[in-house]
């Protein structure tokens, strides 16, 4: 992936480091949503906070909904690794060595 950018050496890092503070970001506010919803014992003792808070807000039609929005997202995240991880076996990725290594032993035909 580093091949495919003008300035690897800053912009990989950053993005990490924007992508990890964003997720924290994130995960903290929605965190605090869901104590400012619901007490934090009743949380504890649930299995699914997500259902749990959209149920107390809006009723049990709409935690289906949330629960079925949640599955689709985490299918679509292993579909976008199993899509996008292919990428580090490329000739450009870093296996570029062991590739060829590999290419060069293999029998012709």
């Amino acid at each position: 992936m580093a091949d495919e950018l003008k300035q690897p050496g800053r912009t990989l890092p950053r993005s990490i480091i924007f992508s990890i503070l964003a997720i924290m970001v994130f995960y903290l506010a929605l965190n605090i949503g869901v104590v400012g919803v619901v007490p934090w014992q009743t949380v504890a003792r649930t299995t699914s906070v997500a259902s749990l808070v959209v149920t107390t807000n809006w009723g049990r039609g709409a935690a289906d909904v949330v629960t079925v929005l949640i599955l689709i997202t985490a299918f679509a995240s292993v579909l976008a690794g199993l899509l996008g991880g292919y990428r580090a076996a490329l000739p450009g990725g870093p296996r570029r060595r062991v590739l060829q290594r590999v290419r060069a032993a293999a029998p012709a035909g």
